[in-house]
């Protein structure tokens, strides 16, 4: 019995016709809660019994007990590890963001200094310029044309320094992204040393990346800078360009999921790789692993900030072979939809869930042209979260349709009644069967403005 642990529990009570003390210790070693010789008693045979059954149901609510405050306690600690952890990372914000502000301010003060040895420089450039100094000599001119372009982009740089420290918004808009990284590597290749080579490989058929080039220009030389210093001033640097489809991975600055289509921006090099307990650091402001005096600690940090300013992620995969590091940009489609989530907002509201940012664009002309108000949202799951969230239910609800429709319609069915749409419509093509599914309307495509106006005045009456 006691060797099992099914029974170990169970008291044993021993009546026996031995009665000397070196079997009643024998039968205690065994596992006896008592020890009774004949002839016995009755009542106090029950009278033990009763005894030890209370006993041992009184071990089992302490047992029980027990359980119970060991888990709460650990529950309360992994709960007081998880405050402490949140009041950790609090302070690290608060001190990042009071570092940028001393940072920002600094960098103000000599952004407006070189700006004015600037425009020195790129004022008697064009003056030079304008003057034949040495005739039919095209060398000369191909210099002060090289040193007025390098002004420009410099005066460019300078703006963005300025646009930082002052907090004003980035001048991004729809531009192809492998020429202007294409632009940045042929200014790095000439101060680059003989001993590192740059491999660039471009994918032709990106779609287009709502950009700043001067921040792209400055991400690229960050980040191939930093490989330099990596390689020793030794290796191959590779920069390509491409799709990239996130499926959930956090990215590395910021921990966030990244999920959706992006263009790719990849910097690679041959040196060491980054050790892995510094890994959580790289992104730091002001972290630096080079010696003192040979890095400011911001390459990265400025890199990090570019990007989630251009609304991207980051990668990094290092190695003692190299490392990588991969900038995920929004394709214009995907950038459309964030920046025209919210419309205007009419008497009544329609949430559009489309992945196809002309189709989206059509039907928010089309709503917005009949006095609705329009929130696009181009996935399922942002859809959601939307309904979900937003301040006053949506009268209407126009869903694309594609893989997720069917488990987005079932979804809706299961809404709060308060939050429950008037109706549901589906785009879709003749044979997908929506007539089948309850409470959806079908829309189907090719469709016209007056397609949707029959519905709307159904939805009115």
């Amino acid at each position: 019995l006691k060797s099992d642990p099914a029974t170990r529990e169970i008291p044993v009570i021993f009546l026996t016709i031995r009665s000397s003390v070196e079997d009643e210790t024998y039968g205690f070693s065994l596992g006896a809660v008592d020890y009774i010789t004949k002839p016995f008693s009755p009542p106090i045979v029950r009278a033990r019994v009763k005894s030890q059954l209370a006993l041992s149901r009184l071990m089992s609510e302490m047992t029980h007990h027990n359980e119970l405050l060991e888990e709460m306690v650990a529950r309360r600690t992994r709960q007081l590890e998880q405050e402490h952890e949140t009041a950790q990372k609090l302070q690290l914000e608060l001190q990042q963001a009071q570092k940028m502000e001393v940072l920002g301010r600094f960098t103000g003060g000599i952004a407006h200094d070189f700006n004015n040895i600037l425009s020195v420089i790129i004022g008697f450039t064009s003056m030079a310029q304008r003057l034949d100094l040495i005739p039919g000599n095209v060398q000369l001119a191909g210099y002060l044309d090289k040193i007025a372009s390098a002004g420009e982009k410099a005066q460019e740089l300078v703006e963005q320094l300025l646009a930082f420290s002052r907090g004003m918004p980035e001048q991004a808009e729809p531009t192809a992204l492998s020429p202007v990284v294409d632009g940045a590597l042929g200014m790095l290749r000439p101060i680059m040393p003989a001993t590192v080579a740059i491999d660039s490989r471009y994918n032709p058929e990106l779609p287009l990346a709502l950009i700043d080039k001067v921040q792209i220009y400055q991400l690229v030389m960050n980040l191939c800078i930093n490989a330099r210093d990596a390689m020793g001033g030794q290796g191959t640097i590779s920069v390509t360009t491409d799709l990239f489809r996130g499926e959930g991975e956090p990215c590395a600055a910021c921990g966030q999921s990244v999920v959706g289509d992006f263009i790719c921006l990849t910097v690679s090099d041959s040196g060491k790789g980054i050790d892995p307990e510094l890994s959580s650091e790289i992104f730091r402001p002001l972290f630096s692993t080079k010696p003192a005096g040979k890095g400011t600690g911001m390459g990265l940090a400025v890199v990090d900030d570019i990007v989630h300013r251009l609304q991207g992620h980051l990668y990094v995969d290092s190695n003692d072979s190299g490392t990588a590091f991969q900038i995920l940009l929004p394709a214009v489609e995907q950038a459309l939809h964030e920046h025209v989530a919210v419309s205007s907002s009419g008497p009544n509201r329609a949430l559009v869930v489309a992945s196809d940012a002309f189709v989206a664009i059509l039907l928010r002309e089309y709503l917005e042209d009949s006095g609705w108000g329009v929130v696009i949202e181009d996935q399922p799951e942002r859809a959601k979260s939307t309904l979900l969230d937003a301040a006053e239910p949506f009268q209407l609800v126009v869903l694309d349709d594609g893989p997720t429709r069917l488990e987005f319609c079932s979804w809706l069915t299961n809404l709060p009644r308060e939050r429950m749409p008037g109706k549901v419509v589906v785009c879709c093509s003749p044979d997908a069967g929506i007539d089948e599914l309850n409470q959806v309307t079908p829309l189907i495509k090719p469709f016209a403005r007056s397609d949707l106006m029959e519905i709307l005045a159904e939805l009115e009456r």
